[in-house]
């Protein structure tokens, strides 16, 4: 799945999801009954998503029928190139959730490109960490986090961490002002 969804804008959504079903030679029936399943599946009613067209959706309806169109031809990887980038944060963690859920009942491998670290951390069972084409560290989450290889990989982790605190402080009471002795 490519960024923005990348949905061809002269189909409706049943023939997005349908296209590589169908190059694969199958069924009428079956292609029908897969984009049913596969709309269901990303939370978007066959009944009312089928006969749309891309620029009638939302861009998180968008993701969604582009997350039904990769999982179409029941591959067991998926890749996913910033799926989520140009999301409004809510329908993002949104979007996540359902990919958790779906990767899941699956049991798909899927591979996401990303640069926005806290989606890496949270999302991924591993994460490879790429700079200039190099792998720099391959780990887990909570590896990343406490036991960087490198300088450039302590570094992406300190940006985190700094966010994560600056939100924090946001978030507390203010001091009181200081009282003056003199009265």
């Amino acid at each position: 799945m490519i960024q923005q969804a990348g949905l061809l804008p002269h189909i409706s959504v049943a023939d997005n999801v349908a296209m590589v079903p169908r190059l694969l030679g199958w069924s009428r029936g079956d292609i029908d009954r897969r984009v049913d399943e596969l709309l269901e599946m990303v939370g978007l009613s066959p009944a009312v998503y089928r006969a749309r067209f891309p620029d009638q959706l939302s861009g998180g309806q968008r993701q969604r029928v582009g997350v039904a169109r990769a999982l179409a031809a029941r591959s067991k990887v998926l890749l996913l190139d910033e799926p989520f980038g140009a999301l409004d944060p809510i329908t993002r963690v949104a979007l996540q959730a359902e990919l958790r859920r779906i990767h899941r009942e699956l049991a798909l491998t899927t591979i996401i490109v990303t640069h926005d670290m806290v989606e890496a951390l949270t999302l991924a069972d591993r994460i490879v960490v790429m700079c200039a084409g190099e792998v720099r560290q391959i780990a887990t989450p909570r590896t990343l986090l406490t036991a960087p290889a490198d300088d450039y990989v302590a570094r992406l982790v300190r940006v985190v961490r700094e966010q994560s605190e600056a939100l924090r402080a946001l978030a507390e009471p203010p001091e009181p002002p200081e009282q003056s002795d003199a009265q």
